[in-house]
């Protein structure tokens, strides 16, 4: 039973399809299996696994988080933020900017005491966001602004022209991504290999130090 359980980790379905919550708990019974058990069955029935035990176990452990539906979403988001690292520094692009994008509602939920996991509120901060880059485009033009002002999700970051941007250029790398180079302007694979290298990362880290500390 471990050995076929290892196999479906190894073909890293929940990485490759970006299911953070899946992932956190697989990680977590791969942290619980006794060490010596683990490498006896894998010993035993599939030889060619004992090469790959040690590596499969680092790559994993870091993300283990036994039932992360119901855990402190504090935590669940620690979590997912390691495995946002691991895509960027894996070379996972698509991934990461997917992750990202979707972490950075949570985060913002998480500000105003709404539930992450609520599809509603998440569409209640996303409604935010876009009206506070609206606002911002406003602001920079001269533009009135009656109709505009900081929502709500502004008290979880100290610089909200800082957030108005990253969100407004992380939504333009993720929908070009999306419409995979099917429009007339598409971004070359460079400039969004070079966005996940330089800027993704440093972005999120200067927006929630706390979280990523």
């Amino acid at each position: 039973a471990i050995v076929s359980w290892l196999g479906d980790v190894y073909k890293r379905q929940a990485l490759d399809y970006v299911r953070p919550m899946g992932l956190l708990e697989e990680a977590a019974k791969l942290e619980n299996i006794p060490a010596e058990k683990l490498q006896t069955e894998v010993g035993a029935f599939a030889k060619p696994f004992e090469l790959l035990l040690e590596q499969i176990q680092q790559d994993y452990r870091q993300f283990a988080l036994a039932n992360p539906r119901e855990a402190d979403p504090k935590t669940v988001l620690k979590q997912q933020f390691l495995l946002l690292r691991w895509y960027v520094d894996k070379g996972f692009g698509d991934r990461a900017t997917l992750l990202a994008r979707e972490w950075i509602v949570s985060m913002l939920c998480l500000a105003q005491d709404a539930d992450y996991l609520k599809r509603e509120d998440r569409q209640l901060v996303e409604y935010q966001l876009n009206l506070l880059d609206k606002w911002q485009q406003k602001k920079r033009d001269n533009a009135p602004m009656a109709d505009y002002s900081p929502m709500s999700i502004t008290k979880a970051v100290t610089d909200v022209e800082k957030l108005a941007k990253f969100w407004s250029n992380l939504t333009e790398f993720r929908n070009d991504l999306a419409h995979a180079e099917m429009r007339k302007e598409s971004l070359s694979s460079a400039t969004l290999k070079a966005y996940v290298n330089d800027k993704l990362m440093q972005g999120i880290t200067a927006l929630f130090p706390d979280m990523v500390g």
